[in-house]
């Protein structure tokens, strides 16, 4: 029989909120790198003296799709900790009902 200890899914939670955000951190920084590289070389082959202007373009663009895909999965972890939680009062509901 499944049990529900509420003191652990507590911890349960907990570290998947710090998951959560170590990943935003990660996705962001990621994002904006990733794009700032792509758009530089695009960037040199038009203009070669100011292929910064590239960089930046994608800089700011990897910033506006990392927070995007950060946000969504800060939703993702919340949704699976609530998931969790309400997994743990269904069974502690049919637990009092079985006794």
């Amino acid at each position: 029989m499944l049990t529900y200890e509420h003191d652990r899914t507590t911890l349960i939670v907990k570290r998947l909120v710090a998951i959560g955000n170590s990943i935003r951190l990660i996705t962001i920084t990621t994002c904006i790198i990733l794009f700032a590289a792509l758009l530089s070389i695009p960037g040199f082959f038009v203009l070669q003296e100011a292929w910064w202007l590239g960089a930046i373009f994608g800089a700011l663009l990897g910033l506006g799709l990392g927070s995007y895909l950060a946000s969504l999965n800060s939703v993702l972890i919340e949704w699976l900790a609530q998931s969790l939680v309400a997994q743990g009062e269904i069974l502690v509901e049919l637990k009092k009902r079985r006794s």
